[in-house]
């Protein structure tokens, strides 16, 4: 069996109020996290967009016959960029890893 089986196996035997017996490597976190996409936001104004385009062909692209769905598009366009300015909670893989980068874990 090998080491790392060996170190599972342990592990896996461990109950609660007993000792855990001697492994050879210390529990230690990793310097870096995995590189992982964000899964990509839908754009939020694709429906609007949509409609304009359909009445502008419907209509010889006349601004005039389309008015309310501009005034529906620039609306939503407008929400959509107050919020986008908007900080989000989380951090990237990247921006982790830099952070990890300048305060890597004490190795003993």
């Amino acid at each position: 069996m090998s080491k790392r089986l060996r170190d599972i196996a342990v592990r896996n035997l461990y109950k609660p109020g007993q000792r855990l017996p001697a492994i050879g490597k210390p529990f230690a976190l990793k310097d870096r996290v995995g590189e992982k996409s964000r899964v990509k936001e839908e754009s939020p104004c694709l429906a609007e967009m949509s409609t304009l385009l359909d009445c502008w062909k419907s209509n010889n692209f006349s601004d005039i016959s389309c008015a309310s769905e501009v005034t529906k598009f620039q609306r939503c366009l407008a929400k959509a960029r107050a919020n986008k300015g908007q900080a989000s909670e989380r951090l990237t893989s990247k921006e982790m890893n830099e952070m990890l980068k300048k305060n890597p874990l004490p190795r003993s």
